[in-house]
């Protein structure tokens, strides 16, 4: 790891100017915490970032006023990434499953997608020594929080 203490928020600033472009038509409001100071791989978080804020611009396609929101709480002993949405979530039955390669929970239907986004997420949270958690509910969106230990 090339881990150092970075600001993540210009990285899911250019990830949402990325889908914005590709997606003008999509009416989005995101708000991302303007300073969010972490401690990691900046490579890596820059993929995991790309995959949670993807997903979640996937997932509120078909809300018509869209909610993403980006967020960084400071413990002590760890910082917390959260991504939040008010898109389609999902059954907490299936928590576990979203984070195994190749799978995909059954509200995924007709969303595109390979099934390994989460998988990548999980496994660069792992390497950091940190770990990634969801709370979401079935047409109430999805809060993903990457939690990554800060150096003693």
């Amino acid at each position: 790891l090339l881990a150092q203490e970075f600001d993540l928020a210009p990285a899911c600033l250019t990830i949402i100017d990325r889908l914005r472009s590709i997606h003008p038509e999509r009416q989005v409001e995101v708000k991302i915490q303007p300073s969010m100071s972490i401690y990691g791989d900046a490579s890596l978080l820059f993929l995991c970032m790309t995959n949670l804020i993807e997903n979640a611009w996937k997932f509120t396609r078909s809300r018509e006023s869209a909610e993403i929101s980006v967020r960084v709480i400071h413990q002590e002993n760890s910082d917390t990434v959260e991504v939040r949405d008010n898109g389609v979530g999902f059954d907490m039955r299936y928590s576990e499953v979203v984070w195994q390669p190749f799978k995909r929970v059954s509200i995924e239907q007709g969303f595109p997608g390979t099934g390994i986004g989460l998988a990548v997420v999980d496994r660069i949270a792992r390497r950091h020594g940190g770990q990634v958690q969801v709370q979401a509910k079935v047409g109430q969106g999805a809060n993903f929080s990457l939690i990554l230990p800060r150096p003693r």
